[in-house]
Protein backbone atom coordinates (compact mmCIF):
# COMPACT_ATOMS: atom_id res chain seq x y z
CA UNK A 1 0.00 0.00 0.00
CA UNK A 2 1.07 3.59 -0.65
CA UNK A 3 0.59 5.58 2.54
CA UNK A 4 0.87 9.33 3.13
CA UNK A 5 1.52 10.32 6.76
CA UNK A 6 0.51 13.89 7.57
CA UNK A 7 2.22 15.76 10.41
CA UNK A 8 0.36 18.75 11.78
CA UNK A 9 2.71 21.10 13.61
CA UNK A 10 4.90 23.79 12.09
CA UNK A 11 6.69 24.49 15.37
CA UNK A 12 10.46 24.96 15.25
CA UNK A 13 13.16 25.80 17.75
CA UNK A 14 13.15 25.62 21.53
CA UNK A 15 10.05 25.99 23.66
CA UNK A 16 8.82 24.76 27.04
CA UNK A 17 7.98 21.45 25.36
CA UNK A 18 11.50 21.00 24.02
CA UNK A 19 13.07 21.24 20.55
CA UNK A 20 10.73 21.43 17.56
CA UNK A 21 7.51 19.45 17.33
CA UNK A 22 6.68 16.44 19.49
CA UNK A 23 4.93 15.02 16.44
CA UNK A 24 8.21 14.51 14.56
CA UNK A 25 9.33 11.35 16.42
CA UNK A 26 5.76 10.02 16.33
CA UNK A 27 5.78 10.43 12.56
CA UNK A 28 9.12 8.65 12.39
CA UNK A 29 7.78 5.78 14.48
CA UNK A 30 4.66 5.38 12.32
CA UNK A 31 6.69 5.53 9.10
CA UNK A 32 9.05 2.86 10.41
CA UNK A 33 6.13 0.62 11.40
CA UNK A 34 4.60 0.89 7.93
CA UNK A 35 7.90 0.36 6.12
CA UNK A 36 8.61 -2.75 8.18
CA UNK A 37 5.36 -4.21 6.85
CA UNK A 38 6.44 -3.49 3.28
CA UNK A 39 4.38 -0.37 2.59
CA UNK A 40 5.54 2.66 0.61
CA UNK A 41 5.49 5.67 2.92
CA UNK A 42 5.68 9.42 2.37
CA UNK A 43 5.73 11.83 5.34
CA UNK A 44 4.27 15.28 4.75
CA UNK A 45 5.70 17.79 7.21
CA UNK A 46 4.41 21.40 7.06
CA UNK A 47 7.82 22.56 8.34
CA UNK A 48 9.39 21.11 5.19
CA UNK A 49 6.61 21.48 2.64
CA UNK A 50 6.05 25.18 3.04
CA UNK A 51 2.51 25.70 1.79
CA UNK A 52 1.72 29.44 1.58
CA UNK A 53 -1.43 30.69 3.28
CA UNK A 54 -4.21 29.31 1.08
CA UNK A 55 -5.69 31.77 -1.41
CA UNK A 56 -6.92 29.32 -4.05
CA UNK A 57 -6.84 25.51 -3.92
CA UNK A 58 -5.28 23.70 -6.86
CA UNK A 59 -8.50 22.27 -8.22
CA UNK A 60 -10.19 25.67 -8.49
CA UNK A 61 -7.54 27.19 -10.76
CA UNK A 62 -7.51 26.38 -14.48
CA UNK A 63 -3.95 27.59 -15.12
CA UNK A 64 -1.93 25.56 -12.65
CA UNK A 65 1.41 26.85 -13.95
CA UNK A 66 1.25 29.46 -11.19
CA UNK A 67 1.78 26.70 -8.61
CA UNK A 68 5.29 25.38 -7.88
CA UNK A 69 6.25 22.04 -9.40
CA UNK A 70 6.63 20.38 -5.99
CA UNK A 71 3.00 21.17 -5.20
CA UNK A 72 1.77 19.63 -8.44
CA UNK A 73 3.88 16.54 -7.72
CA UNK A 74 2.33 16.42 -4.24
CA UNK A 75 -1.13 16.41 -5.84
CA UNK A 76 -0.09 13.45 -8.02
CA UNK A 77 1.20 11.65 -4.93
CA UNK A 78 -2.12 12.07 -3.15
CA UNK A 79 -4.01 10.70 -6.15
CA UNK A 80 -1.79 7.61 -6.11
CA UNK A 81 -2.04 7.07 -2.33
CA UNK A 82 -4.10 4.16 -1.00
CA UNK A 83 -4.59 5.46 2.54
CA UNK A 84 -3.50 8.10 5.04
CA UNK A 85 -2.44 8.56 8.64
CA UNK A 86 -2.85 11.94 10.35
CA UNK A 87 -0.70 12.70 13.41
CA UNK A 88 -2.38 15.69 15.00
CA UNK A 89 -1.42 17.91 17.90
CA UNK A 90 -3.98 20.00 19.76
CA UNK A 91 -3.84 23.78 19.45
CA UNK A 92 -6.30 25.38 21.87
CA UNK A 93 -8.66 22.39 21.57
CA UNK A 94 -8.59 22.70 17.78
CA UNK A 95 -6.72 21.62 14.64
CA UNK A 96 -3.30 23.18 13.95
CA UNK A 97 -3.73 25.71 11.11
CA UNK A 98 -0.71 24.30 9.24
CA UNK A 99 -2.50 20.96 8.82
CA UNK A 100 -5.79 22.46 7.63
CA UNK A 101 -3.97 24.79 5.24
CA UNK A 102 -2.00 21.88 3.76
CA UNK A 103 -4.98 19.57 3.30
CA UNK A 104 -7.24 22.27 1.83
CA UNK A 105 -4.92 22.87 -1.12
CA UNK A 106 -6.16 19.66 -2.73
CA UNK A 107 -9.49 18.47 -4.08
CA UNK A 108 -11.60 16.14 -1.94
CA UNK A 109 -11.44 13.90 -4.99
CA UNK A 110 -7.83 12.89 -4.23
CA UNK A 111 -8.84 11.77 -0.73
CA UNK A 112 -12.19 10.24 -1.66
CA UNK A 113 -12.94 6.64 -0.58
CA UNK A 114 -9.53 6.30 1.08
CA UNK A 115 -9.12 5.26 4.74
CA UNK A 116 -7.42 7.54 7.25
CA UNK A 117 -6.08 6.62 10.67
CA UNK A 118 -5.89 9.27 13.40
CA UNK A 119 -3.28 9.70 16.12
CA UNK A 120 -3.56 12.70 18.42
CA UNK A 121 -1.07 13.81 21.04
CA UNK A 122 -0.27 16.47 23.60
CA UNK A 123 2.17 17.22 26.40
CA UNK A 124 -0.66 16.87 28.92
CA UNK A 125 -2.96 14.06 30.05
CA UNK A 126 -5.57 14.94 27.41
CA UNK A 127 -3.63 13.24 24.62
CA UNK A 128 -5.19 15.59 22.09
CA UNK A 129 -8.67 14.14 22.62
CA UNK A 130 -10.34 17.54 22.28
CA UNK A 131 -9.10 17.85 18.69
CA UNK A 132 -10.45 14.47 17.61
CA UNK A 133 -14.03 15.58 16.98
CA UNK A 134 -13.22 18.59 14.73
CA UNK A 135 -10.50 16.57 13.01
CA UNK A 136 -12.90 13.73 12.18
CA UNK A 137 -15.34 16.30 10.77
CA UNK A 138 -12.64 17.87 8.57
CA UNK A 139 -11.33 14.56 7.25
CA UNK A 140 -14.84 13.28 6.56
CA UNK A 141 -15.69 16.49 4.72
CA UNK A 142 -12.60 15.89 2.57
CA UNK A 143 -14.18 12.49 1.76
CA UNK A 144 -11.72 10.31 3.67
CA UNK A 145 -13.00 7.25 5.53
CA UNK A 146 -12.15 7.77 9.20
CA UNK A 147 -11.14 4.57 10.96
CA UNK A 148 -12.90 3.39 14.15
CA UNK A 149 -9.62 3.09 16.08
CA UNK A 150 -8.14 6.40 17.24
CA UNK A 151 -4.91 6.65 19.25
CA UNK A 152 -4.44 9.30 21.94
CA UNK A 153 -0.88 9.80 23.19
CA UNK A 154 -0.89 11.60 26.54
CA UNK A 155 2.36 13.20 27.71
CA UNK A 156 3.78 12.32 24.32
CA UNK A 157 7.17 13.82 25.13
CA UNK A 158 7.69 11.02 27.66
CA UNK A 159 6.43 8.28 25.32
CA UNK A 160 8.46 8.93 22.15
CA UNK A 161 12.18 9.67 22.15
CA UNK A 162 14.12 11.68 19.59
CA UNK A 163 15.13 8.51 17.76
CA UNK A 164 11.49 7.79 16.93
CA UNK A 165 11.09 4.95 19.42
CA UNK A 166 7.92 4.34 21.44
CA UNK A 167 8.54 3.75 25.16
CA UNK A 168 4.96 2.68 25.96
CA UNK A 169 3.82 -0.86 25.20
CA UNK A 170 0.20 0.27 25.48
CA UNK A 171 0.56 3.06 22.89
CA UNK A 172 2.72 0.84 20.68
CA UNK A 173 0.02 -1.82 20.70
CA UNK A 174 -2.70 0.73 19.91
CA UNK A 175 -0.69 2.12 16.99
CA UNK A 176 -0.12 -1.36 15.57
CA UNK A 177 -3.89 -1.97 15.74
CA UNK A 178 -4.54 1.35 13.99
CA UNK A 179 -2.05 0.55 11.23
CA UNK A 180 -3.50 -2.93 10.68
CA UNK A 181 -7.04 -1.58 10.58
CA UNK A 182 -6.20 1.22 8.14
CA UNK A 183 -4.32 -1.14 5.81
CA UNK A 184 -7.13 -3.72 6.02
CA UNK A 185 -9.72 -1.17 4.92
CA UNK A 186 -7.39 0.06 2.19
CA UNK A 187 -6.85 -3.46 0.82
CA UNK A 188 -10.59 -4.13 0.88
CA UNK A 189 -11.37 -0.93 -1.02
CA UNK A 190 -8.58 -1.59 -3.52
CA UNK A 191 -10.11 -4.99 -4.31
CA UNK A 192 -13.56 -3.44 -4.69
CA UNK A 193 -12.27 -0.74 -7.06
CA UNK A 194 -10.86 -3.52 -9.26
CA UNK A 195 -14.39 -4.92 -9.55
CA UNK A 196 -16.39 -1.69 -9.77
CA UNK A 197 -15.39 1.96 -10.12
CA UNK A 198 -16.01 4.01 -6.99
CA UNK A 199 -18.85 6.54 -7.21
CA UNK A 200 -17.63 10.12 -7.49
CA UNK A 201 -19.49 13.33 -6.71
CA UNK A 202 -19.69 15.51 -9.82
CA UNK A 203 -18.53 18.67 -8.08
CA UNK A 204 -15.10 17.08 -7.47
Amino acid sequence: MRVVVFLSSARKGLSITGEGSIGDPIGQYIANQLKEEGHEVSVWDPKVMKFPMLEQPLYMVEDQSQFPEWMLEANTELKAADCFVVICSEYNASIPPALTNMLDYFSPGVYRHKPVGIITYSVTETGGRRVQSPLKTLLSELCMIVQPTVVSASKAKDIFNKEGECMSEHISSKIKSLVKETVWYSEALTKQRAVREAPTASRF
